[in-house]
C-alpha cells in the first residue's frame, strides 16, 4: 500500500498512526515520521486484506491545516483520503477486504460457451494468475468475491486489447467494443489496440445486485414479505414496460446489509479477440475496488473537456475542472448566448454521476449562471436531460451549491449548458464538480413522486418531475383522446409537468412513457391527474416559495393536524403550491447540518383571498436541526362573497352601533354580486363570526378594503382607526385616504376575541356617489410570538449605518454606528401598503464587537404618521452578558397598532466607546393574558460565593419577569443583570451574610419582589476554585399542565344537548367538540419539582466533574509530553554548547597568536603573555556554571512533571531561571554556533513557559 501524506503548513504538529482493525486498540502498522518542511511524502507499507483505522492527531488542537491530507492507495487506486478537520484527534476507516485486486487468480477457459449459465454455475476450470496465448475468438474468466457490508460505491476495470462483456451475478454490467447484434463465441471484437487499455466503470454498489425485475437478488427468500398485489408489475406489451402504480421499488444498501452479513459477487468476463490479436499473448487483467467513501470526484487526468465558446487561457473552460474556485471560466458575449461545457471520460470509461456541484464566479456575481441544464451521453451526439435548474440565487462570489440527480446510468460524457445569467453580456463560473454519491439503486422505471396529483385551477403553479433521469422521447396519452387542461404543459424532453391549469379536470388516468438510454426500451406508468376549482368557502391556495431551494440539507414540509403531508420541499423548483382546506397547519423545517439554514434561505408561505395576496409566514430555520411552526389557513371571518355582511348607508350613527348586543336585523344585507351605491358620508358595516377555539393563537390579522376614514371595533373594542379623528359624529369627515378602495391590514391581540364575535366598521368618505366596495376577512396568527410578521417595509436611521441589518433576523450581521456626537441613534421601521401592527414584545441582540459598544439604555416608540412618535417602553442600565446575546422585553401597556416603530438608543455600555454595535431588533405579538407568572422567587435563595471565584448562579422562578433591581448594593465585583435577574461576577473581598431585596416587573407590568441571602467567603487552601454552567431543556409536555374546567364543560354539554333535542338535530357531542369551546381547557405552567431538578443537576454535575477531571488529566499528559520533548531539545543544545566552548578558547588563542606574529614580525613573542591573554578570555567566555545549572533545571522540571501536587507556580519560577541562564550564555558567547544554540534554547524555553501557564 502507498501512503501519500501532503503537508500544507505546520508539519511538526500533525501526525497519524495506522492500525489494523476498527480502532486504535488494533495492531499498530505505521506511525508517521516527524518532518519539518511542508511538502508531499510517500511511504510504503504492507497490510493484511482487512479493515484498518487511521488515527490523526494535531498537537495544537485546531486540526490539520487546510490542504493537509493523507491518501491510501494501491497501484493508483485510492482507498480513502483523510483529513483532521478540527480538534486534537479523529479517526477514519478503510477496508482492504473484499476487493478484487489486479493480478489476482482467475478461473479460465477458452472452450466456447453456448449459453450464459457459465456466468453463475459452478465451473471446474483451471485457476491462474497468468493465461496462455490467445487461441480462440472468445475466452472466459470467473471469480467469486465477498464484499464488506459497509461499502457504498465501486469502480471496476477490465484491461484488454480488444472487446469484452462484464457480468455480475449473471447480469451484464458493462461491455466494450462489441457489435450491436447478438454476441456469440464466434463474434469478433470491432477493433483492437496495440497495447492493452484499462476500461473502467463506476457506480453505486446497488447496481451489482439487481435482477431483471428491478428487485435486489441478494435478499433472502424469508425476507420477501411483500404481497403479490403490492409488487411492481412488469408487462411486456409492444415493447413497453408498464409500471402501474407510478412508484419504483428500490432496496437500499442499509437494508441489504441488514439481511446479509457479506455480499457475494460472481464476476464473469468474456473477452473477444480480433483477427489481429489471435495467437498473441493474453493481456487480460481486472480489478473491482469498493469504498465506503462518499461523494467521489469523477473528474480525473484521463478525461478531457470541450467547450462552446472554445475559450482558452486563464479564463478558459479548463478552469471549470482545475479543482479550485480561485479560477474561473469567463467570457463576454452578446445576449442571448449559451455556454456549454462537456466532460468526456478517457479510454471509453463509464461513470455514474448522480450528484454535482457548481461554484459561482469570482469577480462578478451577476455573471454566474442562474438557469442551466445537465445532460448525459454515450456518443456525444444524442444527449439525455438529467437535471434542469432555474431561478438559482447566488449570495456570494465563489459560492458552491450542490445538486443531486436521480440518475442510475453510467454515461461516457456529461454536458453543462448554461441558459441564463443575471447580466446580459457576461458569463462566469469557477468550478463544475461531477460526483458519485451513495444512493439506493433502481432499475429503469418511469415514475413520479406519487401515482396521483391534484392541482387547483387558476392558482396553483405546477412543477412535477420524474424521479429518475436518463429517459428521452417522452409521451403522454389520455383515455379516449382526453387532453391536459389549458395551461398545464407536459415536457417531451424530460417528462415534467409545469404551468398553471386554467380549466378543471376530473380524476383522469394518463399513460406516461419514455425510452431509457441504457436498453432502448420504452417504459411506462399511469398517473391519475385532477384539477379542482379550489374556491372559498372550502379551500384556499397555499403557495410555498423557498430561496436556495436546491440545497439538499435544507428541507421542509407542511402537515395537517393529523400529521399528513400537504406540501414538501423539492430541489426542482423554488415554488410549490396546492389547494388546501381551511384549517390549521404545521410547517416543519429541518436541517442536516445542525447549524440551521444559511442566512440567505427563507421560506415564504402565501395565499390569495378575494384577489388579495396574503403572506402567511416568512421565516427560516435558526441554529437547530428542526423547528415546527403553527400557521392558520382558516378564516373565521370570510370575505363578503361567502359571508353575510349587514350595512347601513343612510348617513346616521345609531347609538351603541358598535356593541355586540346591538340589533342590526333591520340593516340591509350586502350582496357581493350586486353591490349598491351611496353618496352618504357615513356607512356602517357589521358582521358576525365564530371562533372554535382561541387556544393555539397569539393574535389575529384583519384585512380591510376601504377608501378613506375608517374605524373598526371587535366586540366593542376599537382595534383600528385611520384618517379619522375623535370624536366620531355624523358630521365627521376623513383626514386622508384615496379615491379608490384599497386593501389595508391590522394585527391585534387574541384577548379581544371570543367564541362568538361581532365586527363593526365605520366608513367615512366624501359625498361623491360611489359603489359600496368594502370587504374584509380575518386570519389567526399562530407564530407571531416567535417569528416576525412583517415583510414589506422600509428602514431609516439618523446614522450612516446599514440599518436593514437590524431586521434581517441574522445575528451574524450587525449595525456599527460611530459615536461622533452625544446625540442618540434612531432606527425606524416603516410598514408599507397601509399596514399597521400591534406589538407587545421585542427582542434585542447584541453585536459581535466588544461589550463596551452594546446599547445600555433605549426607548421604543410608535407612530402612525412617521413624524410624531409615542414612547411605548424605556429601558435603562441593560447589560448583555455575551456576544450575539438576545434579550427580550414586554410592552404590556401597548394596545394600539402603529405603522412605524422606532428604536432610539440613548447610550452604550461604556460612555467611552467610540461606536454603538447592535445585531438585531425584532418585534413580536404575544397573547400575554394567556400566561400567568408564578410568585417571584429565586432558587437557591441562599448563596455563598468565594473570593476570586465566579459567583454561583441563581434561577428566577419565571422568565416572564424583567426589569430587576436589588437593594442594598451587592458585594464589590458582583452585579445583577437587570433583564434576567442573574447575579454574576467575581467577588474581590469577604462579605458577611446579608439579606437583599430583589424587585422585578412581570410581563403584564405588575411589580413583585423577593429576598435573597448572599455572603462571600475565602476559598479554603485545600480546595480548587472552578465554575460550572449548565442549561435544562424541557419540552412543552414537561413544563405545561392541561386542566379541565369541569363546571363550564358540564354547562356546555347540557346546553348543546338541549339545542340538539330542541331542533331534532343528529350527531354526537364528542370530547373533541367540547374541547374546542372557549375556556374548557386551560394550559398552565407546571410547578417544578425542585428536588427532582436538583437530583438531575447533581447527576449531570457528577458526570461533568468526572469529564472535567478526565480532560485535565488528558491535557496534562499532553502538556507533559510536549514539555518533556522540548527538554530533550534543550539538553541536546546544552551538550553542543559544552563541546563548542573549549573550541572557542582554542580558536581565540590561535587568532591571537597569528595576529601578534603579523604585528611583531621578526620580534620574539612572549608565549607566557599569550597564555595569560587566552586564560583571561577563557574565564570571560566560560559557560560551565551556566550549563551545569541548566542541566540541574532540566532535572528539576522533569521531577515536577512527575509530582502528584500542583507545580505550576514552581515551574513558572523555574522557567525564569532557565531564561536567565540562556541569556548569560548568550552574552558570553563569541561563536556563531553557540549563538544559534542559545537562540534555539530560548525559543524552546518560551514555548515551555507558555505551556506552564496552563498547569495548575
Amino acid at each position: 500500500m502507498t501512503l501519500t501524506r501532503t503537508y500544507a503548513l505546520s508539519p511538526s504538529s500533525e501526525g497519524f498512526q495506522l492500525y489494523e482493525g476498527s480502532n486504535a486498540a488494533g495492531i499498530l502498522k505505521f506511525t508517521s515520521p516527524t518532518v519539518s518542511n511542508p511538502s508531499t511524502y510517500t511511504y510504503t507499507v504492507c497490510l493484511s486484506p482487512v479493515q484498518h483505522c487511521v488515527v490523526m492527531t494535531d498537537t495544537n488542537g485546531d486540526g490539520w491545516t487546510p490542504g493537509s491530507t493523507l491518501t491510501v492507495s494501491i497501484e493508483g487506486l485510492d482507498f480513502g483520503t483523510f483529513r483532521l478537520v478540527k480538534g486534537y484527534t479523529s479517526s477514519g476507516l478503510f477496508s482492504l477486504a473484499g476487493h478484487l485486486l489486479p493480478n489476482s487468480e482467475w478461473k479460465y477457459a477458452n472452450v466456447p460457451q453456448t449459453t450464459t449459465e457459465w456466468t453463475t454455475a459452478s465451473v471446474s476450470w483451471n485457476e491462474s494468475y497468468s493465461f496462455p496465448d490467445v487461441t480462440s475468438i472468445t475466452r472466459y474468466y470467473r471469480k467469486s468475491i465477498s464484499v464488506s457490508k459497509i461499502v457504498k460505491l465501486f469502480k471496476a476495470s477490465v484491461t484488454t486489447d480488444s472487446g469484452f462483456r462484464f457480468y455480475v451475478n449473471g447480469h451484464v454490467l458493462y461491455e466494450w467494443n462489441l457489435p450491436n447484434t447478438t454476441v456469440s463465441s464466434s463474434t469478433y471484437a470491432l477493433s483492437s489496440t496495440s497495447l492493452p487499455v484499462d476500461r473502467t466503470f463506476s457506480s453505486v454498489v446497488g447496481a451489482l445486485f439487481c435482477d431483471e425485475s428491478g428487485d435486489s437478488d441478494q435478499v433472502s427468500d424469508e425476507s420477501d414479505q411483500v404481497s403479490d398485489e403490492n409488487d411492481q408489475v412488469k408487462e411486456e406489451t409492444d415493447s413497453i414496460i408498464v409500471n402501474n402504480d407510478g412508484n419504483g421499488s428500490s432496496i437500499s444498501d442499509d437494508t441489504n446489509n441488514a439481511l446479509n452479513s457479506t455480499l457475494t459477487l460472481e464476476i464473469a468476463i468474456e473477452v473477444h479477440a480480433t483477427s489481429d490479436t489471435l495467437l498473441k499473448p493474453d493481456t487480460f487483467n481486472c480489478y473491482v475496488f469498493f469504498t465506503s467513501e462518499n461523494d467521489r470526484d469523477l473528474v480525473d487526468s484521463e478525461g478531457w473537456y470541450e467547450a462552446d465558446p472554445p475559450t482558452a487561457g486563464v479564463d478558459g473552460a479548463a478552469m471549470l475542472f482545475d479543482g479550485t474556485t480561485t479560477t474561473q471560466w469567463s467570457f463576454r458575449a452578446a445576449s442571448p448566448f449559451v455556454a456549454r461545457s462537456v466532460w468526456h471520460f478517457g479510454e471509453g470509461a463509464r461513470r455514474l454521476m448522480n450528484k454535482y456541484s457548481l461554484s459561482a464566479g469570482e469577480t462578478l456575481l451577476g455573471a454566474s449562471c442562474v438557469q442551466w441544464k445537465v445532460y448525459g451521453s454515450d456518443d456525444s451526439s444524442q444527449w439525455f436531460l438529467l437535471d434542469h435548474q432555474d431561478g438559482v440565487v447566488w449570495s456570494a462570489l465563489r459560492e458552491t451549491k450542490t445538486f443531486r440527480v436521480a440518475n442510475f446510468y453510467a454515461f461516457r460524457a456529461y454536458k453543462l449548458e448554461c441558459l441564463e445569467t443575471s447580466v446580459v453580456d457576461a458569463f462566469q463560473m469557477s468550478e463544475w464538480d461531477l460526483l458519485l454519491s451513495e444512493a439506493s439503486f433502481q432499475q429503469p422505471r418511469v415514475q413520479y413522486a406519487s401515482a396521483a396529483f391534484t392541482w387547483t385551477k387558476d392558482t396553483e403553479r405546477v412543477s412535477v418531475y420524474p424521479t429518475q433521469a436518463g429517459f428521452a422521447q417522452w409521451e403522454i396519452a389520455g383515455p379516449s383522446g382526453v387532453a391536459l387542461p389549458t395551461g398545464l404543459v407536459f415536457s417531451q424532453e424530460d417528462g415534467s409537468f409545469s404551468g398553471i391549469p386554467r380549466a378543471a379536470l376530473p380524476r383522469t388516468p394518463f399513460t406516461i412513457s419514455a425510452v431509457f438510454v441504457g436498453d432502448s426500451t420504452r417504459y411506462a406508468t399511469t398517473l391519475t391527474l385532477c384539477v379542482r376549482e379550489g374556491l372559498l368557502p372550502g379551500f384556499l391556495p397555499l403557495v410555498v416559495t423557498k430561496t436556495n431551494y436546491a440545497l439538499e440539507d435544507e428541507t421542509w414540509r407542511v402537515v395537517d393536524a393529523n400529521g399528513a403531508t400537504v406540501l414538501a420541499s423539492t430541489s426542482r423548483a423554488p415554488v410549490v403550491s396546492t389547494s388546501a382546506p381551511l384549517q390549521d397547519y404545521y410547517l416543519v423545517m429541518t436541517s442536516t447540518t445542525s447549524q440551521g439554514w444559511v442566512s440567505s434561505s427563507f421560506l415564504t408561505l402565501s395565499t390569495r383571498v378575494g384577489g388579495r395576496v396574503v403572506t402567511l409566514e416568512r421565516l427560516r430555520l435558526g441554529f437547530s436541526d428542526e423547528e415546527t411552526v403553527l400557521f392558520s389557513l382558516d378564516l373565521p371571518l370570510k370575505p363578503a362573497a361567502v359571508s353575510s355582511f349587514r350595512y347601513l348607508a343612510d348617513g346616521t350613527l345609531p347609538a351603541h352601533w358598535a356593541e355586540t348586543g346591538f340589533d342590526d336585523s333591520a340593516w340591509s344585507v350586502l350582496d357581493d354580486a350586486a353591490r349598491p351605491t351611496t353618496n352618504r358620508t357615513l356607512t356602517l358595516v357589521r358582521a358576525n363570526f365564530a371562533l372554535a377555539s382561541t387556544a393555539p393563537y397569539q393574535g389575529f390579522e384583519l384585512h380591510l378594503k376601504a377608501r378613506a376614514g375608517v374605524v373598526v371595533f371587535i366586540n366593542g373594542h376599537e382595534v383600528y382607526r385611520r384618517y379619522l379623528q375623535n370624536p366620531i359624529a355624523e358630521t365627521s369627515t376623513p383626514t386622508g385616504g384615496s379615491a379608490t378602495a384599497k386593501w389595508r391590514s391590522v394585527t391585534g391581540v387574541r384577548s379581544v376575541l371570543r367564541a362568538e364575535n361581532v365586527i363593526a366598521v365605520l366608513l367615512v368618505e366624501d359625498m361623491t356617489p360611489r359603489t359600496l366596495d368594502v370587504d374584509m376577512f380575518i386570519r389567526m396568527l399562530g407564530a407571531s410570538h416567535t417569528h416576525c410578521q412583517y415583510w414589506d417595509y422600509s428602514v431609516s436611521t439618523n446614522t450612516y449605518a446599514e440599518a436593514a441589518y437590524l431586521f434581517d433576523e441574522d445575528p451574524s450581521t450587525h449595525v456599527v454606528v460611530p459615536k461622533v456626537t452625544d446625540a442618540s441613534s434612531t432606527f425606524t421601521l416603516q410598514f408599507h401598503d397601509e399596514r399597521v401592527q400591534l406589538f407587545n414584545k421585542y427582542c434585542v441582540t447584541s453585536g459581535s464587537e466588544t461589550a463596551q459598544a452594546d446599547p445600555r439604555s433605549w426607548r421604543v416608540k410608535g407612530s402612525n404618521d412617521g413624524v410624531s412618535f409615542v414612547t411605548l417602553k424605556e429601558e435603562e442600565d441593560v447589560v448583555f452578558d455575551a456576544r450575539s446575546h438576545t434579550l427580550c422585553f414586554f410592552m404590556p401597556s401597548n394596545a394600539q397598532p402603529f405603522s412605524s416603530y422606532q428604536l432610539e438608543v440613548v447610550d452604550t455600555a461604556s460612555p467611552a466607546s467610540l461606536v454603538l454595535a447592535l445585531a438585531d431588533w425584532n418585534l413580536y405579538l404575544e397573547d400575554l393574558d394567556a400566561q400567568t407568572a408564578p410568585p417571584l422567587a429565586f432558587s437557591p435563595s441562599v448563596l455563598v460565593g468565594y473570593v476570586g471565584v465566579s459567583f454561583p448562579g441563581t434561577v428566577c422562578s419565571s422568565s416572564l419577569y424583567t426589569s430587576f433591581s436589588i437593594t442594598p448594593a451587592l458585594p464589590e465585583g458582583v452585579s445583577l443583570f437587570t433583564n434576567t435577574g442573574v447575579i454574576q461576577g467575581v467577588p474581590v473581598a469577604v462579605s458577611p451574610a446579608t439579606v437583599y431585596t430583589v424587585r422585578a416587573t412581570n410581563h403584564l407590568g405588575e411589580a413583585a419582589e423577593a429576598t435573597l441571602t448572599l455572603s462571600v467567603e475565602e476559598c479554603p487552601a485545600d480546595k480548587v476554585g472552578f465554575s460550572l454552567s449548565f442549561s435544562i431543556d424541557a419540552s412543552a409536555a414537561d413544563v405545561s399542565v392541561v386542566t379541565v374546567n369541569q363546571p363550564l364543560a358540564r354547562g356546555y354539554y347540557q346546553a348543546l344537548t338541549q339545542l340538539r333535542d330542541m331542533f331534532s338535530l343528529e350527531g354526537e357531542i364528542t370530547p373533541m367538540a367540547l374541547a374546542k369551546l372557549p375556556d374548557v381547557l386551560t394550559v398552565s405552567k407546571a410547578e417544578e419539582d425542585l428536588e427532582t431538578v436538583a437530583a438531575d443537576i447533581c447527576r449531570v454535575l457528577d458526570q461533568a466533574l468526572a469529564a472535567y477531571n478526565d480532560m485535565r488529566a488528558v491535557e496534562g499528559c499532553r502538556l507533559a509530553e510536549d514539555i518533556a520533548g522540548r527538554l530533550v531539545t534543550i539538553e541536546t543544545a546544552v551538550g553542543r554548547v559544552e563541546r563548542q566552548s573549549p573550541q572557542t578558547v582554542s580558536a581565540y588563542r590561535e587568532r591571537l597568536e597569528k595576529k601578534m606574529r603579523e604585528v611583531l614580525a621578526s620580534t620574539t613573542m612572549d608565549e607566557g603573555r599569550i597564555l595569560t591573554e587566552a586564560a583571561i578570555f577563557a574565564d570571560k567566555v566560560a559557560v560551565d556554571e551556566e550549563t551545569v545549572r541548566l542541566r540541574s533545571h532540566v532535572a528539576q522540571l522533569r521531577t515536577m512533571l512527575q509530582a502528584q501536587r500542583p507545580t505550576g507556580k514552581d515551574m513558572d519560577f523555574l522557567m525564569q531561571e532557565f531564561n536567565r541562564e540562556c541569556n548569560t550564555i548568550g552574552s558570553k558567547c563569541n561563536d556563531l554556533a553557540v549563538t544559534q544554540d542559545v537562540v534555539a534554547m530560548k525559543a524552546e524555553v518560551e514555548k515551555i513557559r507558555e505551556q506552564v501557564q496552563n498547569i495548575e
